[in-house]
């Protein structure tokens, strides 16, 4: 597949950070981008096609609420500010919007804090290093409470995302520590995950615990109830061990966006948030070491051979397909009304940016010649469609428009 420049126009933030150097052999983010990948088939831009050795692509999944979103902001400032003093002294990274409440005070008062509107689309956070580029694929959580409709709607937006990667590094699950019982949508995104990858992806997972500080840095009683979770699946051997499992605390990352606030802390916290800091940077340190030297680039773009790679690549072309039989059956008519003396044509337009078209609006009615032809108006997404204010799991993405032309000619169709 060759990697293209569509990027879409919405939630693009760069942040430089400040060259504080870390005292381990990961690199520092030169610089973090975060793009809204709100179109299924939105690639990384890039001036020149890096190699696959450059770009570590990490597929970030959790069910809802279980903090995707506050532990990439967090991870990138991990991997940017070896303390927390040194990220006081200047803003903290947010790249994905987020919200939390927060407890303070002898009457444990509770304080929101909100940054940016929190959605369910597909983020792509780049964090452009001197050697690599960490791309972080946030994705809608599953267990979503609008239910199991949304939750199929959100897994097939996720593999049809994920088939149009060139490669893949890691699946990286994301987890509370202190479950007493699994969302039951955990079987469910591995086994409709595992219909597109094969048995050799199974080695590229790691399994990432955010909050836990609460069970002193461990997987806690998390990891027996995911170990038999996995037993229990017909998709291969999951390892699930100590070199691929990775334990944070977001609530450091937390405390600085609260300090940021106005919001007061003890010297007692205080302590505690640093040391919650120190851990999860080893961690954010450990993890892409672990990336780096452990894990083997998975091929999707030519080894996919799955029932589900096939349905992504024919789903596309059946429209096209059909619209063609269309036109046929057009200019067959026309041809019997006007004797080979008038004909219409079709023009694809490539587009050069991320543009949709919805489900649910009717389009526009043209006439072409003797024919009414119902034109798919194309939208643009930012939050919600400009056009018909639909969200945007309503709409399906397009690389092209269709254009009509009545001639004054024959169709070469009809001629043969």
């Amino acid at each position: 597949k060759t990697q293209t420049s569509i990027l879409p126009r919405v939630e693009v933030h760069t942040s430089t950070p400040t060259s504080n150097k870390l005292q381990t052999s990961v690199p520092l983010p030169t610089e973090i981008q975060t793009f809204d990948l709100s179109s299924k088939k939105t690639y990384i831009p890039a001036t020149s096609p890096p190699s696959d050795t450059d770009i570590i692509n990490i597929l970030l999944l959790g069910e809802t609420s279980v903090g995707k979103s506050t532990f990439i902001n967090a991870f990138a400032n991990y991997v940017t500010y070896n303390t927390l003093k040194q990220d006081q002294t200047s803003q903290p990274i947010v790249l994905i919007p987020v919200s939390f409440l927060i407890t303070v005070g002898d009457n444990f008062d509770e304080r929101s804090v909100k940054f940016g509107d929190v959605d369910d689309h597909i983020y792509l956070i780049l964090m452009i290093m001197i050697e690599k580029t960490l791309c972080i694929i946030d994705t809608p959580g599953f267990g979503d409470t609008r239910g199991i409709q949304q939750d199929d709607r959100n897994i097939e937006h996720i593999l049809e995302y994920v088939n149009n990667l060139i490669h893949s590094n890691t699946i990286c699950f994301l987890l509370q520590p202190n479950v007493s019982k699994l969302n039951i949508f955990f079987r469910s995104c591995l086994t409709q995950l595992f219909s597109l990858l094969d048995q050799n992806a199974l080695n590229n997972i790691i399994f990432c615990f955010t909050n836990s500080r609460s069970t002193f840095y461990t997987s806690g009683d998390t990891a027996p109830l995911f170990k038999k979770m996995l037993t229990s699946l017909s998709i291969g051997n999951v390892p699930f061990k100590k070199e691929n499992t990775f334990c944070f605390d977001s609530e450091s990352f937390r405390y600085l966006v609260a300090l940021q606030n106005g919001i007061l802390f003890n010297d007692d916290e205080k302590h505690e948030y640093e040391m919650s800091w120190s851990t999860s940077v080893t961690q954010s340190n450990r993890l892409i070491d672990y990336i780096c030297k452990n894990i083997t680039i998975y091929r999707i773009d030519n080894k996919l051979q799955s029932m589900k790679h096939v349905q992504f690549e024919i789903i596309p072309m059946i429209e096209s397909m059909l619209e063609t039989m269309r036109n046929i059956l057009r200019n067959l008519i026309l041809c019997k009304m006007n004797s080979f003396k008038a004909s219409i044509e079709l023009y694809p337009k490539v587009l050069d940016h991320s543009m949709t078209i919805c489900l649910l609006y009717k389009g526009k009615v043209v006439k072409i010649g003797n024919f009414l032809i119902t034109y798919n108006m194309p939208h643009k997404i930012e939050k919600n469609c400009r056009i018909c204010q639909c969200s945007y799991n309503q709409h399906r993405s397009i690389g092209y428009i269709l254009e009509y032309e009545y001639l004054n000619k024959s169709s070469i169709y009809n001629q043969n």
